[in-house]
């Protein structure tokens, strides 16, 4: 596919080569990516700007506020056309919290790039509670139900809790987030009160095209170590052993036109895929999925076709309580077109900036085509071709 180029109002195209420093050849702009400071959700403190001397100094925010952003043009597209829309990693923590306080209006600007897709989908990064006890673990995420409220508001259909932080606050906290799934605002996958739930795809029809959501955590930590769903016991849905993914997606293709698998995977700040990523994505793609995104890296990879799925390696923060570097503030909504017979027919990239606020700011003129061209670039490593 040929990148489509911004307008003044928003932007959209594909992915380009970033990384850590430690990749030499992946990363034009090399940068030294410092470890967040010990935290949990029980106390949080205002995050930091990193040090002149360490690392680089985040991005200065793009042109367009998260409040007041542009209209984002409408796309055309055939009349049978189907899109989805993704972003990445989310959760509520430190100054993002705020945001709760008033879950039907905190995030309602976002919808300019979210609520235009038929189905939009992010990585909700956290427990879903407001109890429990602490795993131990470094980083400890949790959040009250009303982030499903707030994310509703916001245009995203569906969440995957599959991730490192989905259990961090023990069986109590699990048994939340399971009530969470029952009754939240919207759907939850990639957890589940056995094996099987939590392989359990979210099911919709669209325009008379049957689609099929999927969860699962390919990232081995104490999560998928301590948590993993079992035949008889709650946990999160695991594709470190290949095996039940494939089964799942072949399971869901019987019935559905379309299947979306999120993965959380990948290493973080690695800025190309890893071998592990390409033989999961093989495998997936081969059981019959159309499209396969992920996060967990906490910086963009490349995108594009493996033969007929789409994949995106990864993609970033979204609503993020740090920016670190340059290259981990940078955002954006993945939005793949697709035609009920699972042709995958376009993909659009609208790029931007994780704020100080932890919001993203979507990028307009001059300041869209840079980050689209250094989106462009990650897909030389990433061994996936443009669509056509």
């Amino acid at each position: 596919m040929r990148p489509s180029r911004p307008g003044p109002a928003a932007t959209v195209v594909l992915l380009g080569c970033l990384a850590a420093s430690s990749l030499a050849g992946c990363l034009q702009d090399p940068v030294n990516v410092q470890p967040d400071p010990p935290k949990t959700s029980t106390a949080p403190k205002p995050a930091t700007s990193p040090s002149k001397t360490s690392t680089p100094q985040p991005e200065a925010p793009a042109k367009a506020s998260p409040t007041k952003s542009p209209e984002q043009p409408e796309k055309p597209k055939a009349d049978d056309e189907l899109t989805f829309a993704f972003a990445g990693d989310v959760h509520f923590e430190e100054q993002v919290r705020a945001l709760l306080d008033d879950p039907e209006n905190s995030l309602r600007d976002l919808r300019d790039y979210t609520a235009k897709a038929d189905l939009t989908m992010v990585n909700l990064e956290t427990a879903i509670a407001t109890g429990g006890s602490p795993e131990q673990k470094r980083f400890r995420f949790r959040t009250p139900p009303t982030a499903l409220e707030a994310l509703k508001n916001a245009g995203i259909d569906v969440v995957t809790l599959a991730n490192n932080h989905g259990v961090d606050f023990g069986r109590d906290g699990l048994e939340e987030s399971l009530e969470a799934k029952e009754n939240g605002a919207i759907p939850v996958v990639g957890i589940g009160k056995n094996r099987t739930e939590a392989f359990k795809p979210y099911e919709t029809t669209i325009r008379g095209t049957k689609v099929a959501v999927l969860g699962a955590d390919a990232f081995r930590d104490p999560t998928t170590d301590n948590w993993t769903a079992g035949a008889d016991s709650p946990g999160i849905a695991v594709a470190i052993d290949p095996a039940r993914i494939v089964r799942a997606v072949r399971d869901a293709k019987k019935d559905a036109d379309i299947v979306v698998v999120y993965l959380h995977w990948g290493t973080e700040y690695q800025g190309c895929p890893t071998d592990l990523q390409r033989e999961l994505a093989d495998k997936v793609a081969e059981a019959g999925a159309t499209i396969i995104v992920g996060s967990h890296a906490h910086i963009q990879l490349g995108s594009g076709m493996h033969g007929d799925t789409f994949v995106s390696y990864g993609l970033g923060n979204f609503i993020w309580y740090s920016r670190k570097t340059n290259i981990s503030a940078r955002t954006g909504v993945l939005t793949v077109a697709v035609r009920p017979d699972g042709e995958v027919t376009d993909s659009e990239w609208a790029p931007g900036v994780v704020t100080p606020s932890g919001l993203p700011e979507f990028a307009t003129g001059d300041r869209a085509d840079e980050l689209l061209e250094a989106y462009e670039k990650l897909r030389d490593c990433a061994d996936l071709d443009a669509v056509r």
